[in-house]
């Protein structure tokens, strides 16, 4: 028997267990949306210029607000972090108000 791959240490599958049918499921999608050109057909589309992105903030410390759950209370930064959250952003009237994410992206 042979030792886990650095693939497999860092995410806890073998790569060739990402498959069309799975990748969208965890925990595949760990990996594959951040690589899905290695899965599906892909091309790059560059943005326009000038419309950087805002810096990520959390919003007036919404992540420490509680919501009550069917199992209980409990944070919204523990919600996310629970449920395999991979980021949050947060809108307002058309507007942009804060983002998360998660400590892998």
């Amino acid at each position: 028997m042979t030792g886990k791959t650095a693939f497999e240490t860092r995410y806890g599958f073998a790569r060739n267990e990402v498959l069309l049918g799975n990748w969208r499921e965890s925990p595949f999608n760990r990996w594959s949306f951040q690589n899905v050109g290695e899965l599906v057909p892909s091309a790059g589309i560059a943005a326009m210029p000038g419309n950087g992105e805002l810096p990520a903030q959390d919003s007036d410390g919404l992540l420490d607000e509680k919501v009550a759950l069917a199992g209980g209370a409990e944070t919204v930064a523990a919600f996310l972090t629970r449920s395999d959250t991979d980021a949050l952003t947060i809108m307002k009237a058309g507007k942009f108000v804060g983002d998360w994410f998660a400590p892998h992206m």
